[in-house]
């Protein structure tokens, strides 16, 4: 997502309130992307993967933001969403849902380029990728694109404290206060998020997200 009037590129992290962020802003601002109010006639996904690098690249004075989520609460929140939907076509789930435990399994196979890649939909193999894959790295790859060696998040919220970082965010954009219209809020099946996980299933989380805990500053605990 982009405004080129407030000079402002989103990224939006899969999990993370992207949809809502989006929708909330695109109510006042003039929005230069595929979704939610599009001014222009382009693609569905046009500022994601290597239009999203190259659009980072080429407007290096534009605010550039992101939200993340703790992992363990990333991972749950994409398998329930997954299988809410799971008749809804060949883009969301198979149709015999797995435990949580052969999710897992199966994310962490996929993600390691293992043969249960076939057993995922095309939602969960785009929605279980860690969250540092969204974040462009100075003078590194990102998704085929070298991105500048000067490039660097200016804002990094939490879903964990999403109000309060949504109101400092735009402050920092000089835009009018809002209140976020969160979407897609069906997490975890009136359950939190830990009472899917035991001892394996918590350290297997740990070990196919150790880059994100790390970069976001999350703790294993939970």
């Amino acid at each position: 997502m982009i405004s080129h009037k407030h000079k402002f590129i989103f990224i939006h992290t899969l999990k993370c309130a992207g949809t809502s962020i989006e929708k909330t802003l695109s109510d006042g601002v003039d929005i230069f992307d595929w979704n939610h109010k599009c001014k222009i006639n382009l693609p569905f996904g046009a500022l994601r993967n290597e239009h999203l690098a190259k659009t980072i690249n080429r407007f290096p004075s534009y605010y550039l933001f992101t939200f993340c989520r703790n992992p363990f609460s990333r991972l749950v929140s994409t398998y329930c969403h997954s299988h809410r939907d799971k008749d809804n076509g060949d883009f969301m789930a198979k149709s015999s849902a797995p435990t949580f435990k052969e999710y897992v399994c199966q994310v962490g196979a996929f993600l390691k380029g293992g043969s249960k890649q076939d057993e995922l939909s095309c939602f969960d193999r785009m929605h279980c990728q860690p969250q540092t894959t969204f974040v462009p790295i100075p003078g590194r790859p990102f998704y085929g694109e070298i991105m500048r060696h000067d490039v660097n998040l200016d804002f990094l919220g939490k879903l964990e404290s999403i109000n309060e970082d949504f109101t400092s965010l735009l402050k920092d954009l000089n835009l009018p206060a809002v209140k976020l219209k969160l979407e897609n809020n069906h997490d975890y099946q009136g359950k939190n998020h830990m009472d899917y996980y035991d001892k394996e299933t918590l350290e297997a989380a740990q070990e196919i997200y150790a880059k994100d805990f790390e970069y976001f500053g999350y703790e294993f605990g939970g």
